[in-house]
C-alpha cells in the first residue's frame, strides 16, 4: 500500500477559483527544456492544438503572456512563465520529503491495521538521496512494504538507536574529511550489533546556475562577497561536512551571505539556485544536474545503510540485499553523475567507512 500526495496550485480572482491544470506546469518545464511548444506537446504526450490552448487559456486569466514565440528560435518562457515555474519547483522540493513522510505514515498506519497482509515491512529512516528514492521504489514493485523517512544522517542513526526505525541510511565523507567529523556518528552506533552496507559513492559540491555567471571556483569565493548562498540544515551529513570544509580552509561561516538560510534536502537547494533566489548552494552532482546547474566537486562521500545483524536474516532485509546486487538496481542509477555502484549491496567495515 503506498500513497502520493501532489502539490496543486489554484487560482482565485474576485471570487472566483480554479484548479490550474497541472499539465500546465509541465508545458512549461518542457519549453524551458526544449525550447519549443511542439517538442514540449510531445514531451507531455498531448496534440499542438491541446497545449496551445491551454496556454490562451491560463494568458487570458492571468493576463500576462506565459511564453515568447520567437521567429528562428523556438518558444521560450517570458518572465511570468518563468516565475510561474520557478515557484513551483522551488515549493515541490521544499515540501516533497515532507510529503512523503505523510504519506509513508499514513502507510504504516494502515498497513498496521491490515498486518496480517503485509509480513514484509522495512521501517527505513535515511538521509534524502535519489538512490534511496529508487530503493524504495524496488521494494515496492517486490511487494513488500517499506516506511520511509526522510532524516539528516544522525538523525537517522539517532532513531535507529532508540528502536524507531529498522534501518538507517547515513553519508559521510571519504578520508580525512570523514575521520574528523566521525565521532558524531560513532557516539550513535554500536559497531558490535551493527552491519554496514554500501549504496553508493557519490559527490558532493557546489552548484551554480548554468554557466557559472559569477565565476566560483572555490569556497573562497563565497566569502565576503554580496552573492547569496543556500543552506542545509544543522541535523544533515551534509552540513556537517560543508562546516568542516569551511573550518579546515579557515573561512568564518558569518562572512557568507545567505549561510543561515537553511533548506532540508538537495532538491530544494537545486531549486532555489536554478530559479535564481540563491547564487549557489551546496548539494550532489546527480540533483545539480536535475536541475541543469553548474557542479564544482569538492569531496566524496560514502552513503551506506546501518542494519541490525539481528536482522540480516529476516526476508524483507534479504531482498534489499538481493535488490542491491542486481543488474537492474545498477541501470536505474546509471546516468546520476557522480554516481558510484561498484560496491553497491556489499558488507563494508567500520573501519573502510569511518577510518582507524
Amino acid at each position: 500500500m503506498e500513497f502520493q500526495i501532489e502539490l496543486n496550485w489554484w487560482w482565485k480572482n474576485t471570487g472566483h477559483r480554479q484548479p490550474i491544470d497541472p499539465l500546465l506546469i509541465k508545458l512549461l518545464a518542457a519549453i524551458d527544456s526544449h525550447g519549443s511548444l511542439q517538442q514540449a506537446a510531445r514531451h507531455c504526450q498531448v496534440s499542438y492544438r491541446h497545449a496551445w490552448g491551454l496556454m490562451e487559456k491560463w494568458q487570458d486569466l492571468f493576463g500576462l503572456p506565459l511564453i515568447i514565440k520567437q521567429r528562428g528560435k523556438g518558444t521560450a518562457l517570458s518572465e511570468a512563465g518563468r516565475c510561474v515555474l520557478n515557484a513551483h519547483q522551488q515549493m515541490r522540493a521544499r515540501l516533497s520529503p515532507e510529503l512523503a513522510n505523510q504519506a509513508t505514515e499514513l502507510s504504516r498506519q494502515l498497513m498496521a491495521l491490515q498486518s496480517r497482509h503485509h509480513p514484509q515491512r522495512i521501517r527505513l529512516h535515511a538521509s534524502h538521496g535519489l538512490a534511496v528514492s529508487e530503493l524504495r521504489q524496488q521494494l515496492t514493485e517486490q511487494q513488500i512494504a517499506v516506511d520511509l523517512h526522510f532524516h539528516g544522517s544522525l538523525e537517522s542513526l539517532q532513531a535507529l538507536a532508540a528502536g524507531h526505525c529498522d534501518i538507517a541510511g547515513f553519508h559521510i565523507p571519504v578520508g580525512k574529511l570523514g575521520q574528523q567529523i566521525a565521532p558524531q556518528y560513532l557516539n550513535l552506533m554500536d559497531s558490535e550489533n551493527l552491519s554496514l552496507i554500501y549504496l553508493v559513492r557519490r559527490q558532493q559540491g557546489l552548484m551554480m546556475p548554468a554557466g557559472n555567471p559569477r565565476n566560483i571556483q572555490s569556497l573562497g569565493d563565497l566569502s565576503g562577497t554580496d552573492l547569496r548562498f543556500i543552506n542545509r540544515q544543522r541535523s544533515s551529513g551534509t552540513r556537517l561536512l560543508l562546516d568542516q570544509l569551511l573550518h579546515d580552509k579557515r573561512i568564518d561561516s558569518n562572512s557568507i551571505r545567505g549561510y543561515a538560510q537553511e533548506e532540508f534536502t538537495h532538491m530544494a537547494v537545486a531549486a532555489m539556485v536554478a530559479s535564481g533566489a540563491a547564487n549557489c548552494g551546496f548539494g550532489i552532482a546527480a540533483v545539480a544536474d536535475k536541475f541543469a546547474l553548474d557542479f564544482l566537486p569538492l569531496c566524496e562521500e560514502h552513503y551506506c545503510l546501518a542494519i541490525p545483524k539481528r536482522r540480516l536474516q529476516e526476508d524483507a532485509v534479504q531482498a534489499l540485499l538481493q535488490i542491491l546486487n542486481t543488474e537492474q538496481w545498477r541501470q536505474s542509477l546509471a546516468g546520476l553523475r557522480g554516481y558510484d555502484l561498484s560496491q553497491s549491496g556489499q558488507p563494508v567495515s567500520f573501519k573502510q567507512v569511518f577510518g582507524e
